[in-house]
């Protein structure tokens, strides 16, 4: 009484203001108009009913969390031993380049390159070179996509029959670049080359296997991208 008083008295707008009774938030102020102050346990108690209640199910049921160290069956709070992601909880990448090479040469070389009339053949006899990368990525609830960027270069061996009838041979490579799990079949690139042999033999079982890599191929790589997903 004796602030507002003197705020009155002074006409001062700062006096006036500072008359002012402070707001009800204020744990002075509950003192001086004579409430008791709402102690730090009595709002932690508050918070966590809210918290409590904020955690409930739309069925009204409480939602009850596993702590540390509990053991609780429902999760698994800890650190496994044994390295187990379990429920693919966790991301996970696992390194395919092992797997990738050894079922790339099973399905590549397979493959035979036919010269019309029965006149040769040429055939993709191993894979000399696997560069890249190859990984299958596990992510949270067990979402798995295979990842791979891939150049692969394969020797091919071949015979003919040239004018004189007289049988001749040629070997050569079939590099594969842009295979990757990001690209379309359109967009993988082949190069073949002759090195070895005869050179009218070169030259014929070449062109034979221009012609046709990129229809003789896509099979095999379409099985290798499927099977790699699937892992």
């Amino acid at each position: 009484a004796r602030r507002v008083a003197r705020a009155l008295s002074s006409e001062s707008p700062r006096a006036l203001h500072s008359a002012r009774p402070r707001s009800p938030r204020s744990r002075r102020h509950r003192a001086w108009r004579g409430e008791r102050p709402r102690s730090r346990s009595r709002r932690a108690n508050e918070s966590r009913r809210a918290l409590r209640f904020s955690s409930s199910t739309h069925l009204g049921r409480e939602t009850i969390m596993a702590k540390w160290g509990e053991g609780d069956s429902r999760w698994i709070v800890q650190e496994r031993d044994d390295g187990v992601n379990v429920n693919g909880w966790h991301w996970q990448e696992r390194n395919m380049m092992g797997w990738g090479k050894d079922r790339m040469s099973q399905l590549l070389t397979a493959i035979t390159f036919e010269l019309p009339g029965s006149e040769g053949a040429a055939r993709v006899v191993e894979i000399s070179k696997f560069e890249g990368d190859a990984s299958v990525n596990t992510r949270k609830g067990n979402k798995k996509f295979a990842v791979f960027d891939l150049s692969v270069t394969c020797k091919w061996e071949g015979e003919c029959v040239d004018a004189e009838g007289k049988e001749t041979t040629a070997k050569g490579e079939i590099k594969l670049t842009e295979f990757a799990s990001e690209n379309d079949e359109d967009e993988y690139v082949f190069k073949v080359t002759s090195s070895d042999g005869d050179k009218a033999a070169k030259e014929r079982l070449k062109q034979k296997i221009e012609a046709a890599v990129a229809a003789a191929f896509a099979p095999c790589l379409a099985t290798f991208a499927k099977e790699l997903a699937d892992m």
